[in-house]
C-alpha cells in the first residue's frame, strides 16, 4: 500500500468509521481469512459487499472531503 493509499484509508476511518470497519474487520478479516470459504465465495460476497456500497446513497461527508481534495 502506497502512503497515499494509507492517508486515504485513514481519512476514510476518520470520515466513515463504520465503512471503515466492515471493509478491514469483516470482509477483509473475517471473510478473506475463513477457509471454510472457497475462493469462489469469497469472491462472490466481496463483488456483493462493492455492489451494495456503490448503490447505496452517498455519504455527506465522504463528498465533501472529495470536494474539499478536488478544490
Amino acid at each position: 500500500m502506497t502512503a497515499q493509499e494509507k492517508e486515504l484509508m485513514t481519512m476514510i476511518a476518520r470520515l466513515a468509521p463504520q465503512f471503515h470497519q466492515l471493509t478491514s474487520e469483516v470482509l477483509f478479516g473475517q471473510v478473506w481469512q475463513d477457509d471454510t470459504l472457497s475462493q469462489r465465495d469469497r469472491s462472490l460476497i466481496t463483488v456483493t459487499a462493492l455492489v451494495v456500497l456503490i448503490t447505496r446513497p452517498p455519504d455527506p461527508c465522504i463528498e465533501q472531503w472529495l470536494a474539499y481534495r478536488r478544490a
